[in-house]
């Protein structure tokens, strides 16, 4: 049959999704638009034909072209894929079409996920630079080999990565975010996949912010805390290093006070990370001490050795001195989010009159106190005035008691609270579906942001770090509501 005879056929249509995926900020943008586009001019060519329907004219829906921007395969968690995988589910097209097996899953355990549900709701998967289908008779032994190939290649380029890093160490370049303090300027510029990049930093010392170091050091050698720090640099206005209006913490000023860099001890390859299976977080583990790194670099100093060990010396005093009086607490890491006290009745519910931040337990006296958080921590607020616990707790229920005594009204609450609580529970399957979907993309938005600092990129590392801060939080929210629906 000629070419033109073909073309002039009526057939039977086919429906088709499009999936398109680029995995780096170092590639171009318009890299998932080439792919849908290259997929959409060879099926108007019919260079395409399904395997379980090779005469039918191949139609695609507007509506299931998916793309994931600059986005890892390594995990499913994408908002395009999961969309995908959606529409699998309500058969919603007949045929998935993509430019290689690749651009799914760089997963061996998701590739071959992917197969199975593929089979099962007899969709059918087509990848153009492969040119195989799902519906080949040799498509699973294919799935398992390319999903192999992927997994040995992440493996490969986390090695390469961390050699790279190595070797940039060694040269006494930046590896990653600069602490508060250092600045960094490049020393080369580079072509990484069609872009020129930046690369090769050097780290300087910022004399501004090195003076506010060294003055931290000196007033805790002195025998203040970081409390007192902390509101001290709040009163004077100097800014914090992360610039938020919450300004200095005592957090903050701890994780300065500990920070050997300042010392002129630079470390590499401390620790490593690894995401949870089950949880989908991303876990920080201490490496042996044999396969550090340990530069000492004095033209990074800042803190004189003298003062360095005096502040290390009460630091180490003061915790062993906490682990006597009140054995049995824990300390709180630097870099978790602050959260209130949650076993109280009023807890989370109280805000401060004067700059309505939360109030918090400020003290533990005779069965605890409120105060206003931001003025007993961090020196912003002028309200000092505490509360005891069990006498406004006893106040606001002698207020709602007198409020709420009329039976009627309290049947009403009671069926309108049951009423909720059944609503809520019918969405709550979804809803968990949803929010680990969500977790997953959040966790890998950071890994992604996290390489591009570790592999050189990013222009503004400021930018960068303040945006893995801001998935943090998301990250931590949506892990409580997940723990609230569990």
């Amino acid at each position: 049959m000629r070419n033109s005879d073909k073309l002039s056929q009526p057939r039977r249509i086919v429906t088709a999704a499009v999936y398109a995926r680029y995995s780096s900020e170092m590639q171009s943008s318009s890299s998932a638009h080439d792919q849908i586009e290259r997929i959409k001019a060879m099926v108007t060519a019919r260079q395409i034909e399904t395997r379980t329907s090779p005469e039918a004219q191949i139609v695609i829906t507007s509506e299931w072209v998916e793309s994931d921007e600059a986005t890892s395969g390594k995990t499913a968690g994408r908002k395009g894929y999961q969309r995908i995988l959606s529409g699998i589910r309500q058969k919603a097209f007949d045929v998935l079409i993509v430019d290689d097996l690749s651009r799914l899953s760089r997963s061996l355990g998701d590739l071959f996920e992917l197969y199975r549900l593929l089979k099962h709701y007899d969709v059918e998967l087509f990848s153009v630079s492969d040119r195989v289908s799902s519906a080949d008779p040799n498509a699973k032994t294919l799935f398992q080999v390319k999903g192999m190939v992927a997994d040995l290649g992440n493996d490969a380029h986390s090695e390469r990565t961390i050699r790279g890093l190595e070797a940039r160490a060694r040269e006494m370049f930046s590896t990653g975010p600069k602490p508060y303090g250092y600045g960094s300027e490049a020393t080369r510029t580079e072509r990484r996949k069609g872009k020129l990049v930046e690369s090769h930093f050097k780290l300087f010392i910022v004399q501004e912010k090195a003076a506010i170091i060294r003055r931290i050091f000196e007033v805790y050698s002195e025998g203040f805390g970081k409390t007192y720090i902390s509101k001290m640099l709040n009163r004077e206005g100097i800014p914090s290093p992360s610039g938020h209006v919450g300004g200095w913490q005592p957090g903050v000023v701890y994780k300065i006070l500990t920070n050997e860099k300042y010392a002129g001890e630079w470390v590499f390859n401390a620790r490593t990370y690894s995401t949870d299976p089950d949880t989908g977080r991303k876990v920080e583990k201490l490496r042996p001490r044999s396969q550090w790194l340990i530069f000492q670099r004095e033209e990074l100093r800042i803190i004189s050795q003298e003062i360095w060990e005096k502040v290390r010396g009460l630091i180490k005093a003061n915790e062993l001195e906490r682990k006597q009086s009140r054995p049995g607490t824990k300390q709180r890491i630097f870099g978790k989010a602050t959260r209130l006290d949650q076993r109280h009745l009023l807890s989370g519910l109280l805000s401060c009159s004067n700059c309505a931040s939360p109030m918090a337990l400020v003290s533990g006296r005779r069965g605890g106190y409120y105060g206003c958080f931001d003025a007993h921590h961090k020196g912003n607020c002028t309200f000092k005035s505490l509360v005891r616990r069990e006498k406004i707790e006893k106040a606001f229920l002698q207020h709602l008691k007198a409020r709420i005594s009329d039976e009627k009204l309290i049947s009403w609450a009671t069926v309108r609270y049951n009423q909720i609580v059944k609503s809520y529970l019918k969405i709550a399957p979804d809803r968990k579906k949803d929010l680990e979907v969500e977790l997953r993309k959040v966790t890998f938005e950071i890994d992604n942001l996290i390489r591009l600092v570790t592999t050189g990129g990013g222009d503004n590392l400021e930018s960068v770090s303040k945006a893995i801060r801001d998935r943090e939080n998301s990250k931590t929210k949506i892990s409580e509501e997940l723990n609230r629906l569990d």
